[in-house]
Protein backbone atom coordinates (compact mmCIF):
# COMPACT_ATOMS: atom_id res chain seq x y z
CA UNK A 1 0.00 0.00 0.00
CA UNK A 2 1.43 3.40 -0.99
CA UNK A 3 -0.78 6.40 -0.14
CA UNK A 4 -3.32 6.81 3.03
CA UNK A 5 -6.15 6.77 0.48
CA UNK A 6 -5.08 3.24 -1.05
CA UNK A 7 -5.22 1.98 2.97
CA UNK A 8 -8.28 3.49 3.99
CA UNK A 9 -9.87 2.05 1.09
CA UNK A 10 -8.95 -1.80 1.93
CA UNK A 11 -10.12 -0.95 5.56
CA UNK A 12 -13.14 0.49 3.97
CA UNK A 13 -13.44 -2.65 1.90
CA UNK A 14 -12.72 -5.09 4.80
CA UNK A 15 -14.32 -3.84 7.62
CA UNK A 16 -17.21 -1.51 6.90
CA UNK A 17 -20.01 -4.06 7.17
CA UNK A 18 -18.48 -5.26 10.50
CA UNK A 19 -20.11 -3.42 13.59
CA UNK A 20 -18.21 -4.44 16.70
CA UNK A 21 -21.16 -6.36 17.95
CA UNK A 22 -20.28 -9.00 15.41
CA UNK A 23 -17.08 -8.72 16.62
CA UNK A 24 -18.06 -9.51 20.29
CA UNK A 25 -20.04 -12.14 19.43
CA UNK A 26 -17.43 -13.90 17.51
CA UNK A 27 -15.09 -13.92 20.49
CA UNK A 28 -17.76 -14.97 22.22
CA UNK A 29 -18.72 -17.68 20.34
CA UNK A 30 -14.67 -18.63 20.40
CA UNK A 31 -13.21 -20.72 23.01
CA UNK A 32 -10.56 -18.70 23.56
CA UNK A 33 -13.11 -15.57 23.87
CA UNK A 34 -11.04 -13.50 21.39
CA UNK A 35 -11.81 -12.70 17.92
CA UNK A 36 -8.63 -11.28 15.73
CA UNK A 37 -8.10 -10.23 12.33
CA UNK A 38 -5.89 -8.91 10.54
CA UNK A 39 -4.68 -6.53 7.43
CA UNK A 40 -1.55 -7.85 5.88
CA UNK A 41 1.26 -6.70 3.64
CA UNK A 42 2.11 -8.62 0.86
CA UNK A 43 5.19 -9.96 2.58
CA UNK A 44 2.55 -11.49 5.21
CA UNK A 45 3.41 -8.66 7.70
CA UNK A 46 0.84 -7.25 9.92
CA UNK A 47 -0.31 -3.55 9.40
CA UNK A 48 -3.26 -3.58 11.28
CA UNK A 49 -4.85 -6.22 14.41
CA UNK A 50 -8.45 -6.17 14.94
CA UNK A 51 -9.15 -7.91 18.28
CA UNK A 52 -11.89 -8.31 20.24
CA UNK A 53 -11.87 -9.99 24.25
CA UNK A 54 -14.70 -11.21 25.61
CA UNK A 55 -13.33 -13.91 28.25
CA UNK A 56 -12.39 -12.08 32.16
CA UNK A 57 -9.51 -13.67 32.37
CA UNK A 58 -8.28 -12.73 28.70
CA UNK A 59 -9.53 -8.49 29.39
CA UNK A 60 -7.14 -8.71 32.49
CA UNK A 61 -4.42 -9.97 30.47
CA UNK A 62 -4.62 -7.24 27.93
CA UNK A 63 -5.67 -4.16 30.68
CA UNK A 64 -1.94 -5.44 32.94
CA UNK A 65 -0.04 -5.68 29.82
CA UNK A 66 -1.31 -1.90 27.46
CA UNK A 67 -2.31 0.75 29.67
CA UNK A 68 -6.61 1.47 28.92
CA UNK A 69 -7.75 4.98 29.51
CA UNK A 70 -11.21 5.36 29.41
CA UNK A 71 -12.61 8.76 27.52
CA UNK A 72 -15.87 8.80 29.07
CA UNK A 73 -17.54 8.11 25.57
CA UNK A 74 -19.10 5.04 24.24
CA UNK A 75 -20.03 4.19 21.02
CA UNK A 76 -23.25 2.23 20.15
CA UNK A 77 -21.58 -1.46 19.12
CA UNK A 78 -24.58 -2.01 16.71
CA UNK A 79 -23.54 0.40 14.03
CA UNK A 80 -20.26 1.07 15.27
CA UNK A 81 -17.84 -0.50 12.71
CA UNK A 82 -14.13 -1.95 12.60
CA UNK A 83 -13.62 0.26 9.87
CA UNK A 84 -14.80 3.61 11.92
CA UNK A 85 -12.59 2.37 14.41
CA UNK A 86 -9.69 1.56 12.52
CA UNK A 87 -10.19 4.97 10.17
CA UNK A 88 -10.08 7.11 13.77
CA UNK A 89 -6.97 5.21 14.46
CA UNK A 90 -5.57 6.31 11.31
CA UNK A 91 -6.48 9.95 11.39
CA UNK A 92 -4.80 10.38 15.05
CA UNK A 93 -1.41 8.53 13.77
CA UNK A 94 -1.53 5.23 14.24
CA UNK A 95 -0.94 3.66 17.64
CA UNK A 96 -3.78 1.62 19.72
CA UNK A 97 -7.81 2.56 19.74
CA UNK A 98 -9.99 0.44 21.96
CA UNK A 99 -13.85 0.37 22.99
CA UNK A 100 -15.27 -1.46 25.65
CA UNK A 101 -18.76 -2.52 27.33
CA UNK A 102 -18.53 -2.80 31.51
CA UNK A 103 -21.45 -4.94 33.26
CA UNK A 104 -23.43 -3.47 36.18
CA UNK A 105 -20.91 -3.42 38.05
CA UNK A 106 -18.36 -1.18 36.33
CA UNK A 107 -15.95 -4.06 35.08
CA UNK A 108 -15.00 -4.51 31.16
CA UNK A 109 -16.87 -7.54 29.46
CA UNK A 110 -16.15 -6.87 26.31
CA UNK A 111 -12.86 -4.99 24.61
CA UNK A 112 -11.90 -4.39 21.13
CA UNK A 113 -8.73 -2.73 19.69
CA UNK A 114 -7.17 -1.74 16.87
CA UNK A 115 -3.12 -1.90 16.51
CA UNK A 116 -2.08 0.06 13.70
CA UNK A 117 2.08 0.73 14.78
CA UNK A 118 4.73 -1.44 14.74
CA UNK A 119 4.90 -1.05 18.23
CA UNK A 120 1.04 -1.48 19.08
CA UNK A 121 1.28 -4.97 16.30
CA UNK A 122 4.20 -6.04 18.14
CA UNK A 123 2.99 -6.16 21.53
CA UNK A 124 -0.11 -7.93 20.73
CA UNK A 125 1.56 -10.81 18.67
CA UNK A 126 4.04 -10.79 21.54
CA UNK A 127 1.30 -10.97 24.01
CA UNK A 128 -1.02 -13.74 22.55
CA UNK A 129 2.00 -15.47 21.04
CA UNK A 130 1.05 -14.94 17.14
CA UNK A 131 3.61 -16.67 14.66
CA UNK A 132 4.21 -14.67 11.59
Amino acid sequence: MKTIDQLATVLLNTWAKKPLEELRLQAEHEKSGIALDALRLGTGQRLIIVLCATDIDQIARLEKVLEFVDDGASEDWTTFTVAHMAMRLMRNGGGLRFESLKDEYGRRSALALVAADPASVRAIETLFQMPD
